[in-house]
Parts: structure tokens; sequence; C-alpha cells
């Protein structure tokens, strides 16, 4: 198989599992699967007899104000001189398109690659699709397309606990990922706060690293009720997760996040919004928090235009879930079993692929 993998991201983090086990289901040699990523796309083959599959995730959907320009500038790494931020700072709102349509149209050119290049598209979710349709472009409807979610390995991330010692609370809240301001931390953080009102032990435990426009606004909050744990080797992950009482996945408009698979895999309930792809993985309503969030360009590097979320109602949420934990653990991993173990993945892909390899 034709396939290049260069940055443990998400999207590759499925592909490293789904390419250890396709070829036990289909014929790989003329086979290239590509994610949106410009570093190994001009790598891909150019003989017509390779099939390229396209698979893509969500979209680039910045709405660059001049705010939301400089933040993203400071993100990024870059060192802006004082002259810039001022003239930026006074620059009426706006001038919001003038920034918004072509630079995002740069940072979707990968997106755009696969659409256009790609025999056959696979999305990982319906909000995928909808992301690109919105965002990027609808060439792909010219050509076969299918949505299937990711998948894992459902033995290597089980309820299974192999440390009993890793998490702390009564509840234990686990938030797991690299943390950009759209994670929304910050409210998990709040809403931990606010519960501790009706559960004094609970905890929130917080998996991963932070950028620096997230952690300004962290460091600003009370943390008694949080623990951090910082970054952790993936084979360890699973032990983690198998520890936690209830998984918050807060994102605003997530693909198809790896960890809430794994979360669930591991026994582990995950409350979500219903406008990520999360909520297309966990199917139950209880586990679902209403978030109606117009799909529109979006200040993702301005704390105060993240939409915030509703602290009362997910409260509830968990409070509800951990009084009926066991039955939960047992639907999350039921689920996963049945719909998301790598296995049943691969063989999703294997038809697609072999109904298009003339």
């Amino acid at each position: 198989m034709h396939s290049n993998i260069y940055k443990l991201d998400g999207p590759n983090i499925f592909l490293q599992r789904l390419l250890s086990i396709l070829p036990s289901y289909i014929e790989c040699e003329n086979i290239a699967i590509v994610t949106p990523d410009y570093r190994w796309i001009n790598k891909i083959p150019k003989d017509k007899k390779v099939l390229i599959v396209g698979r893509l995730n969500g979209a680039f959907y910045y709405k660059f104000s001049p705010k939301n320009i400089i933040n993203f500038l400071k993100q990024r790494g870059f060192r802006i001189p004082v002259s810039l931020c001022r003239i930026l700072s006074s620059a009426p709102d706006i001038t919001s398109p003038v920034f918004t349509m072509p630079i995002n149209k740069y940072l979707n050119r990968a997106s755009q690659w696969v659409q256009r290049e790609s025999d056959i598209i696979v999305f990982q979710s319906e909000l995928s699709k909808k992301m690109q349709d919105r965002f990027v472009s609808t060439e792909y409807k010219k050509k076969p397309y299918r949505v299937i979610y990711n998948g894992l390995d459902t033995a290597e991330f089980s309820p299974v606990k192999k440390n009993t010692n890793l998490l702390s609370g009564n509840p234990a809240l686990l938030i797991s990922g690299y943390f950009r301001l759209h994670k929304r931390l910050q409210d998990a953080i709040l809403l931990t706060n606010h519960l501790s009102k009706k559960m004094p032990e609970v905890k929130l435990n917080i998996l991963g690293d932070m950028d620096k426009l997230t952690e300004n606004i962290v460091r600003k909050l009370d943390l008694s009720k949080v623990v951090f744990h910082g970054s952790k080797d993936p084979g360890d992950l699973p032990s983690y997760y198998a520890s936690a009482d209830v998984m918050l996945s807060m994102t605003v408009f997530d693909a198809c996040p790896n960890v809430v698979i794994e979360g669930m895999a591991s026994g582990c309930p995950v409350i979500t919004n219903s406008s990520s792809g999360a909520a297309e993985l966990v199917g139950y309503k209880e586990m679902i928090v209403d978030e109606f969030i117009n799909s529109d360009w979006m200040e993702l590097h301005n704390d105060k235009a993240i939409p915030h979320i509703d602290i009362t109602v997910w409260s509830e949420k968990i409070i509800y879930i951990y009084k009926n934990l066991n039955i939960f653990r047992e639907r999350v991993r039921e689920r996963t079993v049945d719909k998301f173990d790598i296995k049943i993945i691969a063989n999703k892909y294997a038809e697609f692929i072999s109904e298009h390899m003339n």
C-alpha cells in the first residue's frame, strides 16, 4: 500500500490502525489512502492504476476579525510587531470578510486537493460532509463517496482497569486532547466548579497539553477541583480512560474525535454536544447536550467569541449518568464493539474500495 504517515495527530492515528489490518480484507498494493496533509499529498503516485481514496475530516472555518488575526498569528508562533498589533486592533470588524475567505481558502487547500484528485471519498461523519460542503467545496459529489466512522481495537481499549489509582475524584471526570480555545477546556473547569456544590468530591482530570491562548485563560480560573496529568504515552491511555467515570467532549464542530470512541470502548460514558460529530458516535440522547450553534465562520482564537456551554444542563447530564453509571458503562462498551471495532470499519473500507477498483 502506498502510504506515508508523518504525524500522530487524530486522523493519522486512525490511519495507522486501519492500515495495520486492511490488508487482511483487500489487496492493497494499488491503493493510496490520503488525508488533507500537504506534507505528503504530493508524494502520492501518479500511476492511474493506483486508486486514490480520499479521507476527509473537518474544515477550517475561522472568522478573521482583526482581533482573531492577532491571536491566530500568536498561536502559530509568529512574533507580531507592535505596529501591526496597533493597526489590526484599530481596524473595524467590517474588514473581517476581506481576510476570512482568502485565508480559509488557503488553509483548506489540502482538503480541496483531496476532493479534486481522489477517485473515491470517505467522510469521517455526517458532520464532516456538511463542513466540507459549507467551508470547502462540493466537488466530491462528482465521484463516489461514503460516511465511514473511525474505529479502534476494542481489545486494546477495554473496561479492564490496570491501575485503579490513576485518576482523582468521585466522580472522576476526564477531558483529553490538545486544548485550543474551541475545545472549551475553560468551560469544563467552570462546569466542574459548579458541580462541586452538589458533588463535593468531584475532580476534573485533564490529559494533554494546551496552547498559549488556552493557558492564558485557564490560569485565571479556580483550579482547586482540577488535576493536570499532562501528555501520556498512547499505550497508557486505555488505563486512564477505563479509570474515568465520565468523559467530557465539548469541542465545537469536532468531525469524529478518536478520544470519544476510545473512551466508550473503555466503558466510560461520554457527554458531548449536538454540534459535534461526537453526537453521532455516542448514540444516546442522555449523553448529548443540545446546542444550536450556527455553521458559520467563527472567531476560534478569541475566547470572548467562543459559544459557552449551558453549565446547568451539562451538570444535570453528568449527575444523571453518574447515578446510572453501570448501565451506561455497558451501553457505550456494547455500542463500540458492535459499531466501531477496527475489524468492522476495515471491512467497510474494503467493501467500498472493492466496488471501485476497476
